[in-house]
This record gives structure tokens, C-alpha cells and sequence, in this order.
């Protein structure tokens, strides 16, 4: 970064844009910082790490590189000074803002379920992991010690929290370390980039980890499988980690592909029912192709799987989360028959920072004070309170998952609106006696980040820029419009996360507001269109046969659920919507019809001439049975 400065003095960085001129960076650590992977055109697997995918751009959506911007960062000193207001002045605490913006009477969907919000924050883990700065000697940077505020630098960014807040008079200030940077991609000094640790696409990185070496430590290179936990009596677990002392009780952490599956029992929840659901579709294609190695039966089962969960994302998740008529402009429903052509290799399908740092922090609104647990029959049995659930993996380990699963599919959802829960808002992972403002956080990342303010982001995605507090009305209420006018000075100042959360949700259709709508709905396009291993894709050597497709277009959540709870025997068919909605009851997991099965018969192999492997859309139909 430092660099980056020196060579703006010279006159060879234009700062308004990351070009170099002029810049001899030839044996120098930004000489080919990333190195272009050597892609096998015919492989119909995704690479661990997430490269090859894009052949003409084989780093694209590879694990340890940066995320991609809408728009250039905005920081002060073009680098990476988090910005000011307009006017020059330090812009207010992310704090104080949060204190007077958020509502702490949370507001329920009359519609969505709490697997929503479960499902929105496991594929935010999916997608976009960016570490933190961390000490010489990898240790961690506390930048609020003893409750006294470090001096902004390359590490530090705390929260300072004003002397009068009413909540957390336990400390001056909430600890915030910088987010960890990297080269831009064409390894040019620029601006800071912060990196993404995992791979950038919906590839269930999280269970089956980013990259070779965390792959391994998973297997259990035994019939294609996952390593799983088998010690309490019928049931599976995922595996202990034993390294990772953080989880409460007296049990180790989990162990999956990546290590946020022991923030929220509910997280673990997901991460056990696609752990089951591998090893279950591995076992299934193993008993219909007996010839298939170990690699085979992994490979084929992972690349069913994440089929099965990026169908579930289009088809059901975000649906409800866009909208209709946003799925039907922009082309985002998946095919019901036959295959896709709709692949691009001429744009950059990588994850924005404004999609991770902000925009698909969409879930935080969502979640509730407490989560309730219900038996067989229905009956509420317990309530948990969310502080108590930070961390907290031995409730899926004393026999509460089915009813886990029950109370997050039979509960409200919060909205997408300003409106959160008193404990994310004053007491995340932390106690009635401490802990931290998620909103506050958010804030303070987005600034950290260099995201441009929420003016900017209405001007691209053509809602309308406003030249003053009053021009938001019609997205914005007045009420809110006079609550942002107290804790910032100018329109053009607000916070790209504040803006999105006081904007009215619900727009055209939409869960969520049109700057939500905006940039997820970008992401989302990306993914689908820049995914050359996406599911319903044909012409691709990872294309699945059309008899195989039009089995995966059967699956479900409720499917995963029935398929991989313990002994769940009724669930509602759409699990994102409540069952109390009309044509969305309770129904047995055995009604087909309501909730239909994958069939495998379309991956039996027809051995002929040695083969041992169906190599995705390259076999001959005729050898399938």
C-alpha cells in the first residue's frame, strides 16, 4: 500500500482508477502475485479452490484471491483511509448511528420461515470469508484492550461508543480489527482490495472446504464418503474439532469446511444435513456402480449435491427472497426441462465486496430473540435464547435436531427492514452484560472496506440519486428520513448498510428493498451466468445427462430435511414459507407427490469397454440404463 502511495507521487497511479503507468514491477512481490492455474479443458469436476472454472480467466472465483467492486472505494486518501463526510469532518460513530437508525421491536414475516434466515447467512458462508489482520506471528490484535481505544492504523478500527449509551457502558469502545487485503488481481499497485479466503462460488465450499489440502482433512476416502461423528447413538454427526477450544460445553467444536458452522446451532444444523445428504447420495451411487473407485463415487456424489443446492437457491430461495418478477427480467429462474445456454466466459463473476460486506448481510434484521424447539406432535417443548446459542454446538449433540429443525421451519422470520433484535444488537456474542452491535460492525466493515456511500449505489442501480435527505422519499418514510438527518450531516453521507436497511422492504414483489434488490439480484446473475460448471448448463463436460437433471430438479429443502433429520416424518413442502400459509401444511415425508424424491437410476453405468466412470456429459446415453 505503501507502494501505491509512493508511486501516486511520481505520477505513475492515476488515483481516480487502479492503472499503473510507467510502473516497473518485474521481480517484485506483485510480479505475477497470483499464479495462473494450469486447467485441463476436459475435467468435469470443479477444482477445490475454485479455479479453472472460468478458462479464459482460470483465477476467477479461486479461493485466496480479492473480491471484485461495483463501483471504485471511496477512501480518503485513495488508498485505504476509511472516508469522511462531505463536509471534511469525521463522519459519526457506527455506534451512534446504530443506536438512533434500529428499532429494537423486531417485526415478523407473516410469510417466511426461520429456515430463511438460517439458509440466507449459510450461503453468505458459501460465498465470502474475509479474514482479518492478524499479528507477526499469527496472533490475534485486540484494538479495544481493556475497554481503551487503539489509534487507527493499519490494524485497528474500533468503534468508539459514546460516553452516554444507555446499553454498553461496560467499555469506551467495541473492538474492530481491519480486514486483511491483497493484490489486485492484475497484482498492479492500487487501492486495497480485501481477499476472500474461500472460493467465490456457490459450490458448498463450506461443507466440502476451498481447497485440496481442507478437502483431505474431510474425507474419509472410504466409498466416496465424509468423515462424520457416529459416537451418539442413532445419528450423525459431523466430525469433533479438536483443535478449536471456542465452543461452550464440555464437547469439542465441529469440524467442516469452514469453521464459522459453530457460530449458531442453526448453522450447524444446515452444515449436518449436507454432510448426511453426501454421504446418503454417496452410498446410493456406490450400491449402483459397485466398480466405482473412491474418487469417483466422491466426486460424482459432490457434484450431485451442489446441483441439488444451487437448484434449491434458484428455484425456492430466491424466489422469495427477489421476487418473481425480478427472477423473470432478469432470466434467474432455473430451466424446468431441458438444458441451458446461457453461459458467459466475458465477464467477472466474483464475489462484490458490496455484496459481501453489506448487501448480503440481508439476514441480520432476520434474526429473533430466541428460537423455540418443537416435538413430533407439534408441541412447543423449549425456548432458547439467542445469547445463549452463540457458540453453542452441544444442542445438536443432546438430541435437539429435529426439533431445531422444527422451530426454525415453523417460526417467523424477522423482516429486512430496521428493525432487530435487541441481543444483535447490543449483546452479539456476548451476554446480557456484554457483547457487540452487529449493525455497528456492518457499518464499520462497509467504511473499513472503502464501500462508497448509499447515494452512489442508488444512482447505479437507477432508483435515483438524491440531492437531498427529502429526495428518498418513496423508498425511505419520513420518519426515517428524519432519524438519518440526525446522524448524518449529508445525504450523501449515509452508510451503504444503513441506507439499504431503512429503505421500505417489499418492493416490486421483493422481500427486501430496491438497493437490496440491486445488488443481490447482481450477484445472483453473476453466479448463474459466469458459472461454467453451473447445474442446468449444457455443452460443458460437467453437464449432467438430461435424465440426471430432471431428477435434481426434484429436490428440495424439504427433501434435504425429510432425507437427513433424525426421525422427521412431516414438514411443510416449501420450507422458506410458514406452514400456517394456505397450500403449505405440515406433510408426510412419504407424499411424493407434495415432496418428491431424486431417483438415482439415471447414474447406474452400463460397463462397457472398461469404463469406470461417467464422465458428465461426455458418456453415450445408450450405456446408461
Amino acid at each position: 500500500m505503501e507502494a501505491a502511495r509512493q508511486l501516486e507521487k511520481g505520477g505513475m497511479i492515476d488515483s481516480g482508477t487502479v492503472e499503473v503507468r510507467g510502473a516497473d514491477i518485474s521481480e517484485s512481490i506483485l510480479d505475477d502475485c497470483y499464479e495462473t492455474p494450469v486447467c485441463d479443458p476436459e475435467e468435469p469436476y470443479r477444482n477445490m479452490d475454485g479455479s479453472c472454472n472460468n478458462l479464459r480467466e482460470p483465477v476467477f472465483g479461486k479461493s485466496l484471491t480479492p473480491l471484485q467492486r461495483v463501483l471504485n472505494p471511496a477512501f480518503e486518501d485513495h488508498f485505504n483511509q476509511p472516508r469522511f463526510a462531505v463536509s471534511g469532518a469525521s463522519l459519526e460513530s457506527p455506534r451512534k448511528i446504530s443506536s438512533n437508525i434500529v428499532y429494537l421491536e423486531q417485526e415478523l414475516s407473516d410469510q417466511v420461515s426461520l429456515m430463511f434466515m438460517a439458509f440466507s447467512q449459510f450461503i453468505d458462508h458459501d460465498l465470502a470469508h474475509v479474514p482479518i489482520q492478524e499479528g507477526k506471528q499469527g496472533e490475534g490484535i485486540d484494538c479495544c484492550l481493556e475497554g481503551k481505544k487503539e489509534t487507527p492504523s493499519t490494524f485497528c478500527l474500533s468503534v468508539d461508543v459514546p460516553p452516554n449509551d444507555e446499553i454498553m457502558h461496560w467499555s469506551n469502545c467495541m473492538n474492530y480489527v481491519r480486514s486483511a487485503t491483497a493484490p489486485n488481481l492484475a497484482c498492479v499497485p492500487g487501492k486495497s482490495e480485501q481477499i476472500n479466503q474461500i472460493t467465490h462460488w456457490l459450490d458448498l465450499s463450506l461443507v466440502y472446504g476451498s481447497s485440496t489440502n481442507e478437502s483431505k482433512q474431510l474425507r474419509l476416502f472410504v466409498g466416496g464418503r465424509l468423515k462424520s461423528d457416529r459416537t451418539v447413538p442413532n445419528t450423525e454427526l459431523l466430525p469433533p474439532d479438536l483443535n478449536t477450544p471456542i465452543c461452550k460445553g464440555t464437547l469439542p467444536c465441529f469440524l467442516a469446511g469452514d469453521a464459522r458452522v459453530n457460530e449458531q446451532p442453526y448453522l450447524a444444523i444446515l452444515h449436518t444435513l449436507f454432510l448426511r445428504e453426501h454421504n446418503r447420495v454417496a452410498k446410493t451411487l456406490q450400491g449402483l456402480n459397485p466398480n466405482w473407485n473412491d474418487e469417483t463415487l466422491f466426486q460424482e456424489a459432490k457434484r450431485v449435491v451442489t446441483a441439488e443446492w444451487q437448484h434449491i437457491i434458484y428455484n425456492e430461495y430466491l424466489p422469495t427472497l427477489l421476487g418473481p418478477n425480478y427472477m423473470q427480467v432478469f432470466q434467474l429462474w432455473p430451466l424446468t426441462k431441458g438444458l441451458s445456454q446461457d453461459y458467459r466466459d466475458d465477464f467477472d463473476p466474483r464475489i462484490t465486496n458490496e455484496f459481501a460486506s453489506a448487501a448480503f448481510r440481508v439476514s441480520h434484521s432476520m434474526i429473533p430473540e430466541s428460537i423455540n424447539l418443537y416435538s413430533s406432535d407439534g408441541q412447543q417443548t423449549s425456548t432458547i435464547q439467542v445469547t445463549e446459542m452463540f457458540q453453542n454446538v452441544d444442542l445438536l449433540r443432546n438430541g435437539s435436531l429435529d426439533d431445531l429443525i422444527r422451530g426454525l421451519a415453523y417460526d417467523s422470520s424477522g423482516m429486512v427492514d430496521d428493525k432487530f433484535s435487541g441481543d444483535i444488537i447490543n449483546h452479539w456474542f456476548g451476554s446480557q452484560k456484554s457483547g457487540l452491535d452487529l449493525a455497528a460492525l456492518s457499518i464499520q466493515q462497509g467504511r473499513d472496506h472503502g464501500i462508497p456511500p448509499y447515494n452512489e449505489f442508488r444512482r447505479v442501480c437507477k432508483i435515483g440519486q438524491a440531492k437531498s435527505f427529502e429526495d428518498l422519499y418513496g423508498t425511505v418514510s419520513q420518519e426515517n428520513i428524519d432519524r438519518l438527518k440526525i446522524v448524518y450531516q449529508s445525504v450523501d453521507d449515509i452508510d451503504l448498510y444503513t441506507g439499504m436497511h431503512v429503505e421500505e422492504p417489499g418492493f416490486n414483489g421483493a422481500f427486501v428493498g430496491p438497493t437490496f434488490l440491486c445488488l443481490i439480484g447482481d450477484q445472483f446473475a453473476r453466479l448463474k451466468k459466469g458459472d461454467r460448471f453451473f447445474y442446468d448448463l449444457g455443452n460443458q463436460t460437467g453437464s449432467f445427462l438430461d435424465a440426471q437433471l430432471n431428477e435434481i430438479r426434484k429436490t428440495s429443502m424439504a427433501r434435504i430435511i425429510c432425507d437427513n433429520a433424525d426421525e422427521i416424518q412431516f414438514i411443510q413442502p416449501l420450507v422458506f414459507g410458514l406452514p400456517s400459509n394456505p397450500f403449505n401444511e405440515d406433510t408426510s415425508c412419504t407424499n411424493t407427490w407434495s415432496i418428491p424424491e431424486v431417483i438415482f437410476s439415471p447414474w447406474k453405468e452400463k460397463i462397457s469397454g472398461g469404463r469406470n466412470s461417467i464422465r458428465s456429459g461426455q458418456s453415450d446415453p445408450w450405456e446408461l440404463f
